[in-house]
C-alpha cells in the first residue's frame, strides 16, 4: 500500500536542512497547482464523455493564441479565463490521443472474440518476469504451472505464407520457466492471440483498462517453450543488453552475499523481483499495511538517495556534490528498475527538488508536487485514474500540509538553547530519538487517516497495525537498503566486505519480516470491509480539501484532527442510497450466478435481507475463487453471510471458503451428511478451519427444510440419509429454493445414481435451474429438463468446458440457455410481476432481453 510513506519524513527532513525554506510570499504563488488541477479536469472530462478530438484540439490551440494576445495587452482576468479553458482542452486532447489512438496496423486488429492461433515476430521489451512463488495448498485443485511474462513489441504477423507488418505492444506469456531470452532479443512466436478481457463480475480488477493505459490491448499465450525461437540476439552493447546483464549480475550478488534466508526479500526491495516471495509472505505485508515495502517506489528511492544528503550532513560531501550525486543516482536507479511508474514519479519529484536547491529557487512545496504531477500526467495521462499515483501524491501532500506540526522549528530563545546544551549528551541523544519516533508515529497516523477511505475502497482492508508497524520497520529497512547497496558496490571486487554488508542486510530484513509476521497475528491488527462507495470518496476528499484550504491557519490542532477524524468516518456511511436501501430494505429476492471459470458459486439474497452462498469454488485456484466471491459481496455492501451450503466434497465447489471465513462473518455452514464422512484431506482441513473460527457445521439430508425469512425457504431434495451409493457428485446437496413465490433448483454436480434417485421423485415445476455438473452430458440433461420443466437454465462453466450439444438440448427443450462463459456473472431478479435477467458487462449490470 503505497500510502504508507511515513518513512520518507526522514529523507525530506534532511533535504529541508540542505537549504532554506521558502518564504511566505513564495508559498502563496502556486501557478503549478492551478495548472495541474485544470489539466486533470480536462483528462477527467474526456474520460467521462470521450470528446471529439478535433474540437478539443481547436479549443486548445485557439485558446492559447487568444491568451497570448490578451496577455500582451494586459487583459488579466479575461486572459486567465481563456488560459484555463485552453489548459482544460489540452488535457482532454492529450488524454484522448493516448487513450484512443493506436498504430494503424495495431496487432489488436487481428484479434477475435476468442483466442486465435498466430505466428508473430517481434522484440522483447523488458526483462523476463517469472510467475510468483506459490505456496502448496490443499485447496488448489490444479498444480501451478511455471509461467514467464515478457513485454513484447510485435513487428510482423504471418498471413499464410506472407509476413505482414504490425505494430503495437502486447504481453507474451510462456507457460514455462524461460531464462535464455533476454531484453532486446528478437523472437518468432507460435501461440494464441487474445484480447485482454473486461471484468466479468462486480468488483474485479479491470485488467483491460489497466493494460490499455500502458498501451497494451492483447496477450499472446504460448503453451510450450519450443514455440519461442530467437531470431536475433540483442546487440552486445545496446541499452537492453546492458540493463539485462546489470540486473542479473546484481541479483546474483544479492543471492550470494545476503544471508539469513532473506535474499529473495532483498532482491524484491532493491530490484523489484517480488516473484521470489511466496503468496503467504505477500499477504502478511498486505494485511499489516506494509505492502509498499515490496514495490520499488518513492520510499526506496528516497531512502537510497537520502544517503548522499546524510553524507552532506556529516560533512563528508559538499552541498553541491550531494545534490548532484542524488540526481545522478536517481537517474541510474530509474534506469536499473526499467522506468517503473512508481520510481519514475518519485524520480521526477526528487530531481525537481534537487534542481531547485541547486539554482536557489525552492518555491512552494505544493508547486513542486504539482509540477511533478504535471510531468507524470504528460508521460501518461491515464495515471490520474491509477491508485498508485493517487496514494503517492496524497502521502507527500499530507507531509507538506502538516509539516509545521510534524517538524516544528527549533526554539531560538537563548535560554531554551542554554538549557538544551546543559543536559548530558546521553539525555540529548534520548530526547532527539524520542522526538524522531514521535514525528514518525504522527506522520504515519495522519497519512493512515487521510488515505484510509481510498485504501478501504480498493483493497477492502482497514489496517490500524500500520500506524505502529511502519515506524518500527523504517530503520531496519533503511539499514537493509544501505547494506544491500554496499553488497552491489563491493560484491564484485571485495567479497569479504560484501559478505559483511550482506549479513547486515539479512539481519535487518529478518527483523522487518518478523515484525510484520507478529503484527499480522495480533487480534484487531486489521479487518476486511466493503469500503466506501465512489460518492463517499468524493465527499470525503472534497471536505478534506475544504478543511485544508479554508480553515484558518491558526486554529488549534485539535480542531484539525477532529475534522479529519469526522471526515474519515464519513466513508462508513453509504452515500449511494440506492445501494443502501436495496441492501437493507430489499423489495425483491435475487440469485447471482458467479463467473468463476470451471466451478460453482451462487449468491442468494432474499427479500428480507438474508444472504446465503451455495458453493464457493473454482478449478482455476482458491485465490481466484475467493477474490471473485469477495468482490461481489463487497460491491453489494455485504459483510455478513447468514449461511453457506456446500453441495459436495469437490474442491471447485468449496476451495474459496477458507479465505471467505477470514474476510466475512458467517452464521452457519451446511453440508450433506455424506460429506462429513469424507476421507479427503482438504475436507478435513476445511472443517478444522471452520471450527477454529467458531462456525457451526450442520448436516442436510432429504426433506430437510430451512426457513430463510417470511417469503423465502429452502427444501433439500438430496442426498438421502444413507447416501445415494455413488461418489461425491452423486451425493450432491440438491436445493429447491422458494424465493418470492418463484422456484429455483440448485443441483451441484448431481449425476449417475443420485440423478436416478432425483428423477424418480415427483416432477417439479421450476422457473430457474442451474444445470447439474456444469452442463455435463453425463448428468442426463434432457431427462433433468423434462423432470424440472424450467423456463431458463444456467450453465456455470468455463468456455472450454461448455458442451455445445448440451446447449442445443436445452434450447430444444423450449428453455432459455444462459452460460457464465459467454455472459459473465448472471443475476436473476425475482420481482412480484416477472423474472428479470442481467449480466455484468462494461462495469454495469445490463439487462438480458
Amino acid at each position: 500500500m503505497l500510502w504508507h510513506k511515513c518513512q520518507t519524513s526522514i529523507f525530506f527532513g534532511c533535504i529541508a536542512k540542505v537549504h532554506h525554506s521558502p518564504s511566505e510570499s513564495e508559498k502563496r504563488v502556486r501557478p503549478a497547482v492551478a495548472l495541474l488541477c485544470l489539466f486533470a479536469i480536462g483528462i477527467v472530462i474526456d474520460r467521462l464523455f470521450s470528446l471529439d478530438w478535433l474540437a478539443v484540439f481547436g479549443a486548445a490551440f485557439l485558446g492559447l493564441l487568444v491568451w497570448a494576445s490578451l496577455y500582451r495587452i494586459q487583459k488579466n482576468a479575461i486572459s486567465v479565463c481563456v488560459l484555463a479553458v485552453a489548459v482544460i482542452a489540452t488535457g482532454s486532447f492529450w488524454h484522448h490521443g493516448r487513450w484512443n489512438w493506436f498504430a494503424p496496423r495495431e496487432i489488436a486488429a487481428f484479434c477475435e472474440a476468442k483466442a486465435v492461433p498466430v505466428c508473430v515476430r517481434g522484440r522483447i521489451l523488458g526483462e523476463p518476469k517469472h510467475a510468483e512463488k506459490v505456496d502448496d495448498s490443499l485447496f488448489d485443485s490444479m498444480p501451478k504451472n511455471a509461467r514467464t511474462k515478457f513485454r513484447f513489441a510485435p513487428m510482423h504477423i504471418r498471413n499464410g505464407t506472407r509476413w505482414e507488418q504490425v505494430a503495437g505492444s502486447s504481453t507474451l506469456i510462456v507457460y514455462a520457466d524461460i531464462d535464455h531470452i533476454q531484453f532486446g532479443d528478437e523472437v518468432e512466436v507460435i501461440g494464441k492471440l487474445r484480447a485482454i478481457g473486461q471484468p466479468t463480475s462486480p468488483g474485479q480488477f479491470d485488467f483491460q483498462n489497466f493494460s490499455r493505459s500502458k498501451g497494451q490491448l492483447t496477450a499472446i499465450h504460448v503453451m510450450y517453450p519450443d514455440a519461442v525461437t530467437i531470431t536475433k540476439r540483442a546487440a552486445r552493447f545496446s541499452n537492453a543488453a546492458l540493463l539485462s546483464t546489470t540486473r542479473q549480475y546484481l541479483d546474483c550478488l544479492i543471492q550470494t552475499h545476503v544471508g539469513s534466508g532473506q535474499a529473495g526479500f532483498a532482491s524484491a526491495v532493491l530490484l523489484g523481483n517480488r516473484e521470489q516471495l511466496s503468496a503467504n509472505q505477500r499477504e502478511k505485508f498486505l494485511v499489516t499495511g506494509t505492502a509498499h515495502l515490496l514495490a520499488i517506489s518513492g520510499l526506496h528511492v528516497g531512502i537510497l538517495a537520502g544517503l548522499f544528503l546524510v553524507l552532506y550532513r556529516f560533512g563528508l560531501l559538499p552541498r553541491r556534490w550531494a545534490l548532484l550525486s542524488t540526481i545522478m543516482f536517481v537517474l541510474f536507479y530509474v534506469w536499473l528498475v526499467e522506468f517503473r511508474p512508481p520510481v519514475l514519479r518519485a524520480a521526477v519529484l526528487l530531481i525537481l527538488f534537487c534542481v531547485g536547491r541547486l539554482v536557489g529557487r525552492s518555491g512552494s512545496e505544493f508547486n513542486l508536487i504539482a509540477l511533478a504531477g504535471v510531468v507524470v500526467l504528460i508521460i501518461n495521462p491515464m495515471d490520474l485514474f491509477q491508485l498508485g499515483p493517487q496514494l503517492s501524491f496524497l502521502a507527500f501532500a499530507t507531509l507538506v500540509v502538516f509539516k509545521d506540526w510534524i517538524f516544528p522549528p527549533q526554539s531560538q530563545d537563548p535560554i531554551d538553547r542554554l538549557i538544551w546544551k546543559s543536559r548530558s549528551k546521553a539525555k540529548r541523544m534520548l530526547d532527539y530519538f524520542g522526538k524522531v519516533i514521535g514525528q514518525m508515529v504522527l506522520v504515519s497516523t495522519l497519512i493512515w487517516l487521510i488515505g484510509l477511505p481510498l485504501v478501504a475502497a480498493n483493497f477492502h482492508l482497514v489496517t490500524p497495525a500500520a500506524i505502529l508497524v511502519n515506524p518500527l520497520v523504517v530503520f531496519p529497512l533503511a539499514f537493509a537498503l544501505f547494506a544491500g547497496l554496499g553488497v552491489c558496490v563491493f560484491g564484485g571486487t571485495f567479497p569479504f566486505i560484501a559478505d559483511f554488508f550482506g549479513w547486515i542486510c539479512g539481519v535487518c530484513l529478518r527483523l522487518v519480516s518478523t515484525t510484520i509476521q507478529d503484527a499480522s497475528e495480533i487480534s484487531g491488527a486489521y479487518w476486511w470491509t466493503s469500503g466506501p462507495t465512489t460518492i463517499s470518496l468524493l465527499a470525503f476528499y472534497s471536505l478534506l480539501c475544504a478543511v485544508v484550504l479554508f480553515l484558518p491557519k491558526r486554529k488549534e490542532r485539535t480542531i484539525i484532527v477532529a475534522w479529519l477524524i469526522l471526515i474519515v468516518c464519513s466513508w462508513m456511511f453509504p452515500f449511494q442510497l440506492d445501494k443502501f436501501l436495496d441492501r437493507h430494505f430489499q423489495r425483491e429476492a435475487r440469485c447471482t450466478y458467479l463467473d468463476v471459470g470451471h466451478g460453482s458459486s451462487v449468491l442468494i439474497e432474499t427479500s428480507g435481507g438474508q444472504t446465503m452462498l451455495y458453493d464457493a469454488g473454482s478449478l482455476t485456484s482458491e485465490r481466484f475463487a475467493a477474490n471473485t466471491v469477495s468482490n461481489l459481496l463487497w460491491s453489494n455492501q455485504i459483510e455478513h453471510i447468514d449461511a453457506i451450503v456446500i453441495s459436495h466434497a469437490d474442491l471447485d465447489h468449496f476451495n474459496a471458503i477458507p479465505t471467505l471465513v477470514k474476510r466475512f462473518s458467517v452464521g452457519v455452514v451446511y453440508v450433506g451428511l455424506p460429506m462429513t464422512e469424507s476421507s479427503s484431506e482438504s475436507v478435513g482441513e476445511l472443517f478444522a478451519i471452520l471450527s477454529n473460527h467458531g462456525i457451526p457445521i450442520r448436516t442436510l439430508t432429504r426433506d430437510d427444510r430451512v426457513v430463510m425469512d417470511g417469503e423465502s425457504n429452502m427444501k433439500v431434495l438430496l442426498p438421502p440419509e444413507f447416501g445415494t451409493g455413488g461418489g461425491d457428485n452423486s451425493n450432491s446437496v440438491v436445493l429447491q429454493l422458494e424465493l418470492s413465490g418463484y422456484r429455483t433448483l440448485l443441483p451441484g454436480d448431481l449425476e449417475k445414481s443420485g440423478m436416478l434417485i432425483l428423477l424418480k421423485q415427483k416432477r417439479l415445476d421450476c422457473d430457474i435451474v442451474m444445470m447439474p455438473h456444469h452442463g455435463s452430458k453425463n448428468s442426463q440433461p434432457v431427462d433433468f429438463l423434462k423432470w424440472s420443466t424450467p423456463e431458463s437454465a444456467i450453465v456455470c462453466a468455463s468456455a472450454s468446458k461448455v458442451d455445445a450439444n448440451v446447449i442445443e438440448q436445452i434450447e430444444a427443450s423450449d428453455c432459455n440457455a444462459l452460460t457464465t462463459a459467454e455472459l459473465g456473472t448472471v443475476q436473476v431478479h425475482f420481482a412480484d410481476d416477472r423474472i428479470r435477467f442481467a449480466h455484468w458487462k462494461n462495469g454495469n449490470w445490463q439487462e438480458i432481453k
